[in-house]
């Protein structure tokens, strides 16, 4: 048992890297605001999407390291807070209706994987008694941490996958 382990819950102070994407996050979340009043009805549901979608992307791939940190997770938990906020008061706008469901379902999604990420590093603990790792693609180690790949974090990562794939179904069932 690795006994180098830090507690399942705890804050640290943000690394300079962590303090860059969440700084330039804001800026993308008020940009894309702001330029959702000032813009037409088609980009407005795109800015939803990928919004949306792209979020839950970033949080599993890019930031698995940092949402291990209490302080990282609650910023990250806000920002699904807006989003969901967002998708409220624009899930009744019919004209933002894609082919497949509402621009704006994505949003409700955030919260929902932060949640699944929490439970997945429970998992991990318990099992393997280390955080998982996202496997990066054709190497035995992952991008971040250059630890070794098992095959509990291919299965925490189909998973989070799966999960991922079933709400953006979810979302596209009207």
């Amino acid at each position: 048992m690795n006994t180098h382990l830090k507690p399942f819950f705890y804050f640290e102070n943000l690394k300079t890297w962590e303090k860059i994407i969440i700084g330039v996050y804001t800026a993308v979340t008020i940009t894309l605001c702001i330029w959702y009043f000032l813009t037409s009805i088609d980009v407005k549901k795109s800015i939803l999407f990928f919004y949306g979608y792209g979020t839950s992307v970033l949080i599993y791939f890019a930031l698995y390291t940092s949402l291990r940190n209490l302080t990282s997770y609650l910023i990250w938990f806000f920002f699904g807070l807006v989003q969901l906020t967002i998708y409220f008061l624009t899930i009744h706008n019919q004209s933002l209706i894609m082919a497949r469901g509402h621009a704006s379902s994505g949003l409700k999604n955030t919260i929902i994987l932060l949640v699944l990420f929490q439970f997945l590093r429970y998992i991990s603990l318990k099992l393997q008694h280390r955080e998982f790792v996202v496997p990066a693609k054709n190497s035995s180690k992952d991008l971040l941490e250059n630890k070794n790949i098992t095959a509990t974090d291919y299965f925490i990562l189909i998973i989070y996958i799966g999960t991922y794939v079933g709400l953006v179904f979810l979302s596209s069932v009207r």
